[in-house]
């Protein structure tokens, strides 16, 4: 196979690669899903002396090829959050976004990667986008480090793009309240009103990530569960089978970035 091939060619000449080069080769194998561990190690190992030179985009790229491939490297990740700690100021939304979710994909958000992804996302509130927000959210939701309080300080600014926010962010930020437990009656009002008018749009797994979100925490919303019940039985007819997987599930804790 074509990538096997690059992988032995990658490994041959790792030691002639730059930081940009490093990072943007994991990041495609982790786009593409390819779990090649003895690349990946061979990547990080050589990256191991040079994240003084990486930027907020390489050290984004080298945490999310892990969290894509599932091929987690504890002290490789515990280095580049110290990198990362140095740079932060200089991170992207989105980096520090993806940050984040590759951490709480790989269950190492905790400690020190998630004390510094909070104090960052607490600075730049109103600067994030939908997606950024539905990311950190999903993140912190996953992370044993969680909090009340973080909950709380988020759902204002979802309240603030709700007719923004897209399907996938709708029904990760249904099921995250839901997992912390977190129940903010005013937020859940406007995601199921968003909902219900974006629920063509939804996926299986949207659909039953927001069913779930909404029957764990106990918020009563006639109009939303009346119209996913419709939505579900509308699409029985045309479904394949692993659809239903979603559905009986109870919904499902992965986002798909």
């Amino acid at each position: 196979p074509l990538m096997a091939v690059v992988s032995r060619e990658v490994i041959r000449k790792v030691s002639c690669f730059q930081p940009q080069n490093l990072s943007i080769t994991a990041y495609a194998f982790g786009q593409l899903f390819i779990p090649d561990r003895p690349l990946l190690d061979c990547i990080l190992l050589q990256s191991e002396h040079r994240l003084s030179e990486f930027d907020g985009q390489g050290l984004s790229n080298l945490c999310q090829a892990m969290a894509k491939t599932s091929l987690p490297n504890e002290p490789a990740m515990k280095r580049i959050i110290e990198e990362s700690k140095r740079k932060i100021g200089h991170f992207t939304n989105q980096e520090l976004a993806m940050v984040a979710w590759s951490c709480a994909k790989l269950g190492l958000f905790e400690g020190p990667a998630f004390a510094l992804v909070s104090s960052e996302t607490e600075a730049r509130l109103h600067r994030l986008t939908c997606q950024d927000l539905s990311v950190l959210i999903w993140s912190y939701a996953r992370s044993s480090n969680r909090n009340t309080n973080t909950f709380e300080l988020l759902a204002p600014e979802v309240l603030k793009r709700d007719v923004q926010l897209l399907p996938q962010d709708l029904s990760s930020i249904a099921w995250a309240y839901a997992t912390a437990g977190v129940r903010h009656t005013e937020m859940m009002a406007v995601i199921a009103r968003q909902s219900v008018s974006k629920l063509s749009r939804f996926s299986p797994q949207d659909l039953a990530n927001c069913t779930w979100g909404f029957a764990k925490l106990d918020v009563p919303h006639h109009e939303l569960m009346t119209a996913l019940a419709d939505e579900m039985l509308r699409r029985i007819e045309h479904m394949e089978p692993q659809a239903w997987g979603y559905y009986s599930s109870g919904g499902d804790d992965e986002i798909t970035l």
